[in-house]
């Protein structure tokens, strides 16, 4: 990630994907911003948003900070690698696809990523999502979409969970909503479960 950040001719949109990868850096991120130094004023709605506010400069300066305080043993949450993280990162991908493929309008796939990235928050923090939305400040729409599977954003999170958990008929009414032909979901599911 670092490298990354020191080449100059890098898009914005490899970063945000990169941190989309690495759900752990991603959290910890959320709370830089949200903290007293940067005491960031605006709800955040996406990683595209975050990386684009920090700039590459200030955030490679605190990845640093990050691999330091790893290699001194300092991890605050002891957030640890599991299955957890797969399936976030999983999410992340296919909400991202679906986003991109219904109907007009439906939802913005940088906020879809985001949503992804976060649904399972609880879980790796072992915490209630609402205690941890007190920590980080988080867009309305998600915070929705996350607690209670409202918007256009709640609804491709409950199409994936529905997915998750084979529920066919809840999963084929959603794909009915967001106009989505089942061939076309079948390619989007092979996308989103590609590893890179």
């Amino acid at each position: 990630m670092i490298n990354l950040l020191d080449s100059d001719d890098v898009d914005v949109k490899d970063i945000v994907k990169e941190f989309e990868s690495e759900v752990e850096l991603s959290i910890q991120l959320l709370r830089f911003m949200n903290s007293c130094y940067i005491g960031l004023k605006k709800e955040v709605k996406s990683m595209m948003q975050v990386v684009t506010l920090l700039g590459k400069k200030p955030l490679r300066q605190w990845l640093l900070l990050i691999a330091f305080s790893k290699s001194m043993g300092l991890d605050e949450r002891k957030i640890k690698k599991n299955p957890v993280f797969d399936l976030a990162i999983t999410r992340s991908r296919l909400m991202a696809e679906i986003a991109m493929r219904c109907k007009k309008g439906c939802a913005d796939k940088y906020e879809a990523s985001f949503v992804g990235i976060l649904s399972l928050i609880d879980i790796m923090l072992q915490m209630p999502m609402e205690k941890i939305f007190e920590e980080i400040q988080i867009n309305e729409d998600v915070q929705g979409a996350l607690l209670k599977h409202t918007g256009e954003l709640g609804k491709i999170l409950k199409l994936v969970m529905a997915i998750e958990k084979f529920d066919l008929p809840q999963a084929e009414k959603i794909l009915e909503e967001i106009k989505i032909s089942n061939e076309e979901f079948s390619h989007i599911l092979q996308k989103g479960y590609e590893r890179d």
